[in-house]
């Protein structure tokens, strides 16, 4: 693993996390309903409200792929919206939205639907096919 990258492993009930600020990425995938949606994301949110201060790289290109979302983990997602939806606004700064979903899953299309219309962030919502 590269130094510098946050990484923590998937389980049945939290999503595998990957952040790389040296590169720009973050990767969320996998089923998310821990027992406290909050208490699981406040690190990454933390890091990423660092990282929102002095981005290292001009572009940040954020995946998401649950295969399991539950009601809790909606406001630290949408927290986490909140500070891509600024560190976009900013003028040397760029954010893209990766949202990807099995192609029979319509409640997590849905669900990408629905946060590309409340933040104002570049927003690609995208069918995998299995």
């Amino acid at each position: 693993m590269k130094p510098n990258v946050f990484f923590l492993s998937g389980s049945d009930k939290t999503p595998e996390v990957r952040f790389a600020p040296e590169e720009g990425t973050i990767d969320i995938c996998g089923a998310s309903y821990p027992e406290n949606a909050q208490a699981f994301y406040n690190y990454l949110l933390d890091k990423i409200d660092r990282y929102a201060q002095s981005p290292p790289v001009p572009k940040t290109y954020v995946r998401f792929r649950f295969s399991y979302f539950n009601t809790g983990t909606n406001t630290p997602i949408f927290a986490l919206f909140r500070t891509l939806e600024k560190l976009n606004q900013k003028d040397d700064h760029e954010v893209e939205i990766y949202w990807e979903f099995d192609e029979d899953d319509e409640d997590i299309k849905e669900l990408g639907e629905y946060f590309s219309g409340m933040v104002e962030l570049p927003f690609k919502i995208i069918e995998v096919k299995q």
